[in-house]
């Protein structure tokens, strides 16, 4: 299975010949059109954007990537060839303490070596970035060995060597030795239909008993509870318009009451809307 694990594993490059850039990606999962590789959102912008992705030898499409500012540092890359590659398996459990392996590439001669880096899962840690509406689950991870963290494994699978299952996305270094990566747990933020059996993940049409991921379950919580919180100020916002409304005499004035009461009135809907989508997913 080790070996299976390297062999999923490819190098990712950008298709200008001037951009040395270079990150890692590997396969998890696959269908009728293509074969799915994960790997970090910034290896796509270092390699030259979405439209100079090269996984291994061939084009790839980036079909999923977080929009905002932030720290979902994750990229789902399909090829359209690639089909003999194994699949890993991707999990969400984790343990501090746990042994781990992160298997991708550094630069070696006028090539590039991919080398699995053995360590330890380190606390689970939370990532916030300005304007990202939700914090996002990550790793410390620590490696030891002869051999150390380099730029190449943005992107390389964290694999929890007990269950074999990829747990996390390396993806920032902190000196040579230790680095944080993406909780798996993330992927459902960019590719929604990613779904957790038991502590598997899967997509949904491949889970015969699909549920929220746990990351997932928490964000939508999270969301519920700040909606909630919107719709009981604009109910009061409201109501307060509503009251000045009625005893105001001025026309100008009056005319401005109705008109910002509209405003509020379709603002306060459209939340109600969203808190009976989350309600309803979390049923």
């Amino acid at each position: 299975m080790r070996g299976r694990l390297q062999d999923s594993v490819f190098l990712v490059v950008g298709g200008e010949p001037n951009n040395q850039q270079f990150g890692t990606a590997f396969a998890f999962y696959r269908d009728e059109q293509g074969t799915y590789f994960l790997t970090c959102k910034h290896v796509v912008t270092d390699v030259g954007g979405a439209d100079q992705v090269v996984v291994g030898d061939q084009p790839a499409d980036v079909v999923a990537s977080s929009s905002q500012v932030g720290f979902d540092d994750l990229a789902v890359l399909r090829v359209k060839g690639l089909s003999d590659v194994p699949t890993t398996t991707l999990g969400v459990a984790g343990e501090t303490g746990s042994s781990i392996m992160a298997i991708g590439f550094q630069q070696f001669a006028d090539g590039y070596l991919v080398r699995p880096l053995r360590g330890k899962l380190g606390e689970q840690i939370g990532l916030e970035f300005r304007r990202q509406p939700t914090r996002t689950r990550a790793w410390d991870m620590k490696m030891e060995g002869d051999y150390s963290l380099q730029r190449g494994y943005s992107g390389a699978p964290v694999v929890d060597e007990q269950s074999e299952d990829v747990i996390a996305v390396a993806s920032y270094r902190l000196g040579n030795t230790k680095g944080v990566a993406i909780s798996i747990e993330t992927l459902e933020n960019i590719w929604p239909g990613m779904y957790a059996v038991g502590d598997k993940v899967a997509p949904q049409a491949h889970s015969a008993e699909v549920t929220l991921l746990p990351g997932e379950r928490r964000r939508l919580r999270e969301d519920l509870a700040r909606l909630q919180e919107r719709r009981e100020l604009l109910s009061e916002k409201v109501r307060r318009l509503g009251n000045a409304l009625e005893v105001e005499a001025d026309p100008l004035r009056k005319f401005q009451y109705e008109k910002q009461l509209s405003v509020e009135e379709q603002r306060l809907t459209q939340v109600g809307q969203e808190i009976a989508d989350i309600e309803k997913r979390l049923a």
